[in-house]
């Protein structure tokens, strides 16, 4: 971990310095000396879209308004239901660009335009795309005829290859240009980093100096192998996902299980109820042990009515095995909360079994790590 964590580190001093001095200022560095020069202002935003909390995943639009002059199409398509893979995978950010002419110390002219940019990030895939436009520019006096060439990086370092009009430079004007940048990421198996995508734009004029500017995603995304597969994901804390995409969980359907977790989630705190200001967040192992020995430990014993219905004790599949809600498996668990926020109940041990199965896959499918929020949903 402590090198994983020196690599974090020394890529966010390298992102630090290209938004914010050299080669990608975010407001650029004074040009060079010179009669005739340009300057640059840019400013990236992530457009938050309804839906971005669990308790909007099952139902939600399947269209999102856009804004006047945002190019067709940009950030509206999104799968309805609107799912925890969308809600895990996909950004939208719009740019705000503005270049002005200068010459001695006179404004002689200026270029105004958006940038438009929709990131699907892939579950089972270090391999990305982006889809970007670059809108139409508003100019006047000497903001006509400049030339533009628009490059993407990611920090830490992955490949990012343009794809469209953006392979070569392009004039701002009054039509939009369209293209796209492919990113390859490499995570080894037990691994994770986290990035942030930084794009850089030279801008050149005849006869005055050539200056750069860039901006920076304020969304950070996190590559891992951690669970089956390599993938990456937006892991925002507004972005809470839910257990499952469409309805209920399947632990609802388990049925002293489902029960006990109903019974906290309409206790007075909703613990882990979709749209409840208490999201369940995955605990790291040896918390999630820790948790299950304070509630479930093995001093902990049926007393009389625990049990949900008669069990043979010498059955495997049915003898009595002790379910905690919140979960073990989360820093919710354990004894965070007094009853009636948390509570245990005796079931059979199939559905113990059934519900680890459950969780586990959840928790691969969306790449939930130690930290990550989520709900569950089971009708409470």
């Amino acid at each position: 971990m402590g090198t994983i964590k020196r690599v974090v580190m020394a890529s966010g001093a390298a992102l630090a310095l290209l938004v914010s001095g050299t080669g990608m200022a975010q407001a650029a560095a004074k040009p060079a000396p010179g009669p005739y020069r340009l300057t640059v202002k840019s400013e990236l935003q992530p457009i938050e879209k309804s839906g971005l909390r669990g308790s909007r995943v099952a139902g939600a639009t399947s269209r999102m308004a856009g804004v006047p002059g945002d190019p067709p199409g940009f950030c509206t398509e999104v799968p309805n239901p609107m799912t925890n893979a969308f809600l895990r995978t996909h950004l939208c950010e719009r740019g705000l660009i503005t270049v002005n002419v200068w010459s001695d110390a006179k404004l002689v002219g200026q270029a105004q335009f958006h940038t438009y940019h929709e990131t699907s990030l892939e579950l089972r895939s270090t391999t990305w795309t982006e889809k970007v436009t670059v809108g139409p520019a508003v100019t006047w006096g000497q903001g006509a005829g400049i030339r533009t060439t628009l490059l993407a990086a990611c920090v830490p370092a992955c490949q990012a290859t343009p794809g469209g009009a953006l392979k070569a430079p392009f004039d701002l004007g009054g039509n939009s240009v369209s293209g796209s940048f492919t990113y390859r990421a490499t995570v080894i198996k037990g691994q994770q980093f986290t990035g942030r995508t930084a794009y850089s734009l030279t801008y050149y004029k005849p006869g005055f100096s050539f200056n750069q500017g860039g901006m920076a995603s304020k969304i950070s995304w996190r590559c891992d192998f951690m669970g089956s597969a390599a993938g990456c994901v937006y892991s925002d804390p507004r972005r809470v996902v839910v257990d499952s995409d469409k309805g209920q969980s399947k632990m609802a359907s388990l049925p002293g299980i489902g029960d006990n977790i109903r019974s906290v989630q309409r206790a007075g705190l909703n613990i882990g109820k979709p749209g409840s200001s208490i999201p369940l967040t995955r605990a790291t192992e040896a918390q999630k042990d820790a948790n299950r020995n304070a509630v479930c430990g093995p001093n902990v014993k049926p007393g009389p009515g625990d049990i949900w219905w008669k069990v043979d004790p010498n059955d495997k599949g049915t003898q009595p095995s002790c379910d905690e809600y919140p979960f073990a498996s989360t820093t919710q668990g354990g004894t965070a909360y007094a009853p009636p926020n948390r509570a245990i109940k005796w079931v059979p041990l199939s559905e113990n079994n059934s519900q680890g199965g459950i969780l586990k896959n959840f928790y691969d499918t969306y790449h939930i790590l130690p930290g990550d929020n989520f709900y569950v949903n089971v009708g409470a």
